[in-house]
This record gives C-alpha cells, structure tokens and sequence, in this order.
C-alpha cells in the first residue's frame, strides 16, 4: 500500500531528461511569447463578433501553454534551496489559515502535534509550497467533503531500521504526515504517483507535476517521503525532514527564509 517515488537509476535518468528538455521548452516558450503578442495585436483590430471569439479562444490557448512551459521551467531548474533550522510546528500553525482556504470549507482541517522541539532544517518558503500542493492533492481527492488531518511528530533512525526506511540514512528526522479520508488510489496509481507529469486528473486541472516536485524537495532536503493509500481508504503522504540539532536557532516564522 506504499509507494518510496523513484529508484536511484530512475532519478538520474530523469535529471538527464531534464536538462535536455528546458533547452526545447525556452525556445517553445519564446515562440507561444511571440504567438500570443500578434493575437493581441490582432485582437484590438477586429471588430466583428465571430472573429473575435476565434481569435480569444487562440489566445487563451497561448497563454495556456505559455503557463505550463513555465512550469517546466521552473521544474527543471531544480532550484538552489536555503535551509536553516525552522521550527515546523510554528509554522504549520501559523500557516493553517492559508491550508484552511486552500482546501475550502467542506474540509475539515485538522493539526496534530506530537512532541515540541520539533524543528528540521529546512527551506521555509519550499516547505510551506509543498504543504500547499499536498493540501491541494488531498482536497480534490475529496471532492464531497471530508477531513484533512496534519500530524507532526519526531522519528529517530537507527541503524537497524534500514528494512523499515531503506530510503533514509540513521539520523533524527521530523516527520509531516497528511493524511485525508478520500478516495484514494488503487495500486497502478499509487505506483507511478511521483513520475512527473503522471496525473489522473483533467488536463485542465494540473500538469502532474506536484507530487514530483514534493519529491524532488524531499530529497534536495536530504529527506524522503513515502506514499500509503488504497481505494475508497484516504491516502497519507509522510514528508520526512532532517531534525535541527538541539543548538540551532530555529528562524522566526515571520523572518526571512
């Protein structure tokens, strides 16, 4: 009922992949630029009704692509993260709100903390985008209504542990767990839940691209995560970070991160 994303293999393939790719998708992102500002300039000079709806809807479909070219720009880029020691249940507190408005109000939120101390090193501002995208993900999974639970506690990996945690090396971690009661996924879904571009949702309504960065993040942050649904059972997403030592300054919520 888990999935671990990637193997080591896979990864580097997809690096290489990648890097290739944002060469073709800048250059496919000049030419829609370029695309969408003649059908603006067109735009303003037409006037009869039928044209004008011909010419908005290109547009859109410009803009559309100029939208998820960005995306993959911004994917490929595996961007340079500035960790410090950030004390996460302050932050999940303080971000409740925004989670709160980002799953709606049929979603019950709930935060759960276990322990106190509990702060990981961290970048802040990537951390609260992947809570954000794993709220998301859990909130079209309830597409009725349901509850969100967001449970933080602390984890020590030991040595013998690693047939439990093959993908994490002996430390002390901080573990974010969200976990909804929705529909969750049936096995060929769960499986391939991180490849990058895999969805089952509408083309409208993602790139697939979410729970592929959440990786990467987890990984870039020398962390891991792991995936546990089954239909009709919820899903929960476990992010596991990398505990800041006892001497470290945890950042204030409202610095700079």
């Amino acid at each position: 009922m888990e999935s671990d994303g990637f193997g080591e293999g896979d990864l580097e393939r997809f690096v290489c992949l990648i890097d290739g790719m944002n060469l073709i998708v800048h250059d496919f992102n000049n030419l829609l630029a370029v695309i969408g500002g003649n059908l603006e300039m067109l735009e303003s000079r037409l006037l009869a009704s039928e044209d004008l709806g011909l010419v908005r809807e290109a547009r859109s479909a410009a803009e559309d692509g100029v939208r998820l070219t960005s995306q993959l720009l911004a994917f490929g880029r595996r961007p340079v993260l500035a960790p410090r020691a950030v004390d996460v249940g302050k932050l999940v507190a303080e971000f409740s709100g925004i989670l709160q408005r980002r799953v709606g109000d049929a979603v019950e939120l709930r935060i759960v903390v276990t322990g106190r101390r509990l702060r990981a090193v961290v970048d802040k501002a990537q951390l609260q985008t992947v809570l954000l995208n794993l709220a998301t993900n859990a909130r079209d999974a309830m597409p009725n209504g349901g509850r969100l639970t967001v449970e933080l506690s602390g984890l020590e990996v030991a040595d013998d542990y690693s047939d439990i945690y093959p993908r994490l090396q002996p430390g002390r971690y901080i573990v974010i767990s969200l976990t909804d009661n929705g529909v969750g996924m049936p096995a060929n879904v769960r499986e391939r839940a991180f490849e990058p571009f895999f969805t089952t949702k509408p083309s409208s309504a993602g790139e697939g691209l979410g729970l592929s960065m959440v990786y990467g993040f987890a990984r870039q942050s020398a962390g891991h995560v792991r995936l546990d649904s089954a239909p009709e059972q919820g899903t929960t997403v476990r992010l596991f970070l990398p505990r800041a030592r006892d001497e470290a300054v945890a950042v204030p919520i409202g610095g700079a991160g």
